[in-house]
């Protein structure tokens, strides 16, 4: 991994961590952009335009704790299945998704994570190993994640490379353990309804 590209990882690490700190503890609620169910939005971000098809009672909120995209699940109690959604830029020429699948960067993966659990009394329980997957409009998407526990309560974390009109898009999927059981995986749904177009709309 060169310089450069990990700068960029901490960079994006420092995004994420903000993310979780205030996801953990997220109760407000947003402005609507997209709720009907199987009706394909469009969001025009910098680096690339993104659409995707959201459930009834799902929401999408751009620019969202330093996220150019969030979407979000409906709320339980105080919490809700997250997607925060990156167009990073990188041409994907210049991008070796096995890198993913490489020891060091599994280990750099979870050294960072571990640390930061650390510092919110959490730890990882489980290792969710790196795969190459194949979306519905997208051929090649690597993922890799974890499951962890901060104040006896598990999360599910896992973070998606996906290749699209020749550029990478990164996409993080979190929430609890027991709201991805009760929400009947339709994270999985909108993570494979992802679509995107470079240039204008």
């Amino acid at each position: 991994m060169t310089r450069s590209r990990k700068t960029l990882e901490r960079e994006k690490m420092k995004v994420w961590q903000k993310v979780l700190l205030c996801w953990l503890f997220f109760s407000a609620s947003t402005s609507l952009l997209a709720v009907k169910m199987q009706d394909r939005q469009w969001f025009s971000l910098k680096n690339g335009n993104v659409s995707f098809e959201l459930p009834t009672n799902w929401q999408a909120k751009k620019n969202l704790l330093g996220m150019p995209l969030m979407i979000l699940g409906p709320k339980k109690k105080e919490s809700r299945i997250t997607i925060g959604v990156i167009p990073t830029g990188i041409p994907l020429s210049k991008w070796n998704p096995k890198e993913l699948g490489q020891k060091k960067h599994r280990d750099y993966y979870f050294k960072s994570k571990k640390k930061f659990l650390e510092k919110i009394n959490g730890k990882i329980i489980k290792i969710l190993p790196y795969k190459k997957e194949k979306w519905t409009n997208t051929k090649e998407v690597h993922s890799i994640g974890h499951r962890y526990a901060v104040n006896s309560i598990t999360f599910v974390e896992r973070v998606y490379y996906v290749s699209c009109d020749k550029k990478v898009f990164q996409m993080k999927g979190l929430y609890k353990e027991k709201d991805y059981r009760a929400g009947d995986k339709k994270i999985e749904t909108v993570l494979q309804s992802f679509n995107c177009k470079m240039g204008g709309l």
